[in-house]
């Protein structure tokens, strides 16, 4: 599976380029972070790479028809009134009774959020942080072969995000074979170097973009590049 471009790509929006890759960036079998401030094109460049409009990447990027894109704040589009258990059946496709038996048998649910979920509690009931939550397991379990992580983890407490790094090491180990790609977008240095941690516990090779100024370069020394005081003045 191919996922990425060999080649130069811009990113447009309604036909202006917001965002140009410096360099082809080929990332099947890889595990992708991208860092920069905000407002830099890091949204940009993840929506380009999942094909939403109204950005559009040129020329076309190669992707897998099913993937999964998860941003800051999930669920934001949903109707309040839905019921969280109701998001989940659809995400994963099944039953109510089987989103049911998942989440009883399911260790990484924290209690609150399983009570929560197993009561038909609406979304507008549920934090953002037990959303992230939510939408971290459900991303566990559909094994998509582009998983994109958009600020996923900005609103999860330390059990929760401990939990997350621990799922994302489970799909790209899951990945690691099949060509798959993890993407994950943060300006949050500590957040960076966890997930780092877990994409080497999943045995992925990782590779490092840089989004500022309207282009994404990949950084090829990570090591010098992005240290403490690197990763700081990238937002000067």
């Amino acid at each position: 599976m191919n996922i990425g471009s060999e080649t130069v790509v811009r990113v447009k929006r309604t036909g202006q380029t917001v965002l140009k890759f410096a360099t082809g960036l080929d990332f099947e079998g890889c595990f992708v972070v991208l860092v920069g401030p905000n407002g830099s094109g890091k949204t940009a460049m993840l929506k380009a790479f999942c094909g939403f409009g109204p950005f559009e990447a040129s020329p076309s990027i190669r992707r897998p028809k099913r993937f999964l894109y998860l941003d800051h704040e999930p669920l934001a589009g949903v109707e309040s009134w839905m019921p969280a258990i109701d998001i989940a059946r659809l995400y994963l496709r099944t039953s109510e009774r089987h989103v049911r038996d998942w989440l009883l048998g399911n260790n990484d649910a924290e209690e609150s959020l399983r009570r929560a979920v197993l009561s038909r509690a609406p979304i507008a009931e549920i934090s953002t942080g037990q959303r992230q939550a939510l939408m971290m397991m459900c991303a566990a379990k559909l094994n998509t072969p582009l998983c994109v992580f958009d600020e996923s983890f900005s609103a999860l407490d330390p059990l929760q995000f401990e939990r997350a790094l621990w799922m994302v090491s489970t799909i790209g180990a899951s990945l690691r074979n099949a060509g798959g790609v993890v993407m994950i977008a943060t300006h949050d240095y500590e957040v960076m170097q966890r997930c780092v941690a877990a994409a080497r516990t999943a045995q992925l090779p990782i590779r490092y973009v840089a989004v500022k100024g309207g282009t994404a370069i990949e950084i090829t020394t990570p090591t010098a590049s992005l240290s403490r005081d690197a990763f700081n003045k990238m937002y000067l």
